[in-house]
């Protein structure tokens, strides 16, 4: 919740600064394409339950594409593969440790804001769309383990299944240097990824354009 509160932060005095200042003269509706490596910090939200944030890693690319001739207006849009894994619990002799593969594919729209010469901040909104390529969960009991398939419904039973597609959100900010960026973002899915439990995500980035 700290996060979420210093991305809002963040994302509101972007928003300031574009209606407060404009540094440059012309307005900059190039878009824009370059790839992103994230690390993110992962968490199972299910209600009684508290599960511990497990690490990401996250490649992909993005493509941003201007979306108004007077404002720098974008629709930024991309893929990429994400590798979760790590321990989610561990409390009287039980451990369980997740491991899963995953495609997301993000749409967000932002305002790029001139900060100086080759250096803007681009705050921004949007939807993500998430499959579920594989995982596992393997759980440990005093020294006695098993694996599961997190998607199989005989191995994980009714309400344990996970889902293998979610359509989240996300709000995040970029601040851009030459080519090269960093970003922090923070979002939720709609979707359960099981019954009863959600997910949350948040991702600091490092990205270069071309």
């Amino acid at each position: 919740m700290k996060n979420f509160r210093t991305l809002l932060a963040v994302c509101f005095l972007a928003m300031t600064t574009a209606v407060s200042a404009q540094v440059a003269k012309t307005v900059d509706t190039n878009g824009w394409q370059g790839v992103r490596l994230s690390y993110n910090n992962y968490t199972l939200d299910e209600r009684g339950i508290e599960y511990d944030a497990i690490p990401g890693f996250e490649f992909g690319f993005v493509k941003a594409f201007s979306i108004s001739q007077i404002h720098p207006l974008f629709l930024e849009a991309g893929a990429s593969f994400v590798y979760t894994t790590g321990d989610i619990f561990s409390e009287d002799g039980l451990d369980l440790s997740l491991s899963m593969f995953s495609l997301n594919v993000p749409f967000n729209v932002g305002y790029k804001v001139a900060l100086g010469d080759n250096i803007s901040l681009f705050p921004y909104a949007g939807l993500s769309l998430k499959g579920h390529l594989s995982g596992d969960m393997e759980m440990s009991y005093y020294g006695e383990s098993e694996t599961a398939n997190i998607f199989d419904e005989d191995e994980m039973g009714d309400d344990a299944v996970f889902k293998r597609f979610q359509i989240g959100w996300q709000i995040g900010a970029t601040l851009n240097i030459n080519k090269f960026n960093v970003g922090l973002s923070y979002g939720t899915d709609f979707m359960e990824i099981s019954k009863n439990v959600d997910t949350k995500t948040f991702k600091a980035s490092v990205g270069f354009n071309f």
